[in-house]
């Protein structure tokens, strides 16, 4: 159900984005452990005990980001001569690398962590100038600015933790705000739809109005008839998938330098080339001329 058309099925490409970057994870773990299969690595962590486990694990997940994970921001560094790279490990690197700052920003909603979320920001701003998504760049520059320089001190914080909402108010349980509007809005187009005939603008104010109760309604209807409950969705197991993936990653060698090596659809890949690309001098005066805009406007400014 994966397309190529992201917008047409989001939810699979997601689905799949995370698929292969947990198979990516999977992958450096087995390079780091050297070895050629989960089950080595599943057989190694049963022979511990639970506190060389812990051990075991904070140093894999130590040296895996130390090794594989792209963190040079130099903007407008130089590339390497192409001849002294392995281009297939370097693709590598970056999937990795953008598919965990992914999973950092989802989990730091899950959540409710403002704090994370706002860090995770901060690279996101990198990585939209780089790929050329104005608009997004510069709605990071501007929740940066509001939280670092232009609203007081108590606003900024209600910005950056009033992010959130949780239904049910579990651990883990929380969605971006912006995603249970979207919430709220399908539960009153769905009303709409159902006024047939008396469709008028005073029953759309009147269900505009009766939104938070039928919300309500809708969630006790769920619940009493083991519904699930909006937000949230039923997946097949991927553990399958997840194997063969891993699999293939360990069998090409894709975290094992062979000089020369390339992509066929992705030659003379180089990781961190969104951030190479951006030109430091140009980038600055961008964000000038925002920031003079954005403290000129603001009566908030501090």
């Amino acid at each position: 159900n994966v397309t190529q058309d992201v917008k047409k099925d989001m939810n699979a490409c997601e689905d799949y984005f995370q698929l292969v970057t947990n198979a990516h994870i999977a992958a450096a773990v087995l390079d780091v452990m050297k070895v050629v299969s989960l089950s080595e690595v599943r057989k190694k962590f049963s022979e511990k005990s639970a506190m060389e486990k812990i051990a075991m694990f904070s140093m894999l997940v130590d040296e895996v980001c130390r090794t594989y994970m792209c963190a040079d921001l130099n903007m407008g560094a130089k590339k390497k001569a192409s001849k002294e790279i392995d281009h297939v490990v370097e693709y590598a690197k970056e999937s990795l690398t953008l598919g965990m700052i992914f999973l950092e920003l989802k989990d730091a909603i899950r959540e409710g962590d403002g704090t994370r979320v706002l860090r995770c920001w901060k690279y996101l701003f990198l990585l939209f100038r780089g790929s050329g998504h104005t608009n997004y760049c510069l709605e990071a520059l501007i929740l940066l600015a509001q939280y670092y320089y232009i609203l007081p001190p108590r606003l900024a914080e209600q910005m950056i933790w009033g992010r959130f909402v949780n239904y049910e108010g579990k651990i883990g349980g929380n969605i971006s705000a912006d995603l249970h509007i979207e919430h709220v809005n399908r539960t009153c187009k769905e009303a709409i739809q159902h006024l047939g005939a008396n469709l008028t603008p005073q029953a759309i104010v009147q269900c505009g109005k009766a939104i938070g109760k039928l919300t309500k309604l809708e969630e006790c209807f769920d619940k009493m008839n083991g519904i699930a409950t909006s937000g949230s969705h039923t997946r097949r197991s991927d553990g399958e998938d997840f194997e063969k993936i891993v699999q293939e990653l360990t069998a090409k060698e894709v975290f094992k330098i062979h000089p020369g090596r390339q992509h066929s659809k992705f030659p003379k890949f180089q990781s961190n080339g969104i951030i190479f690309s951006i030109k430091k001098n140009k980038f600055q005066k961008w964000m000038d001329d925002h920031l003079s805009e954005l403290f000129n406007n603001s009566f908030l400014s501090r």
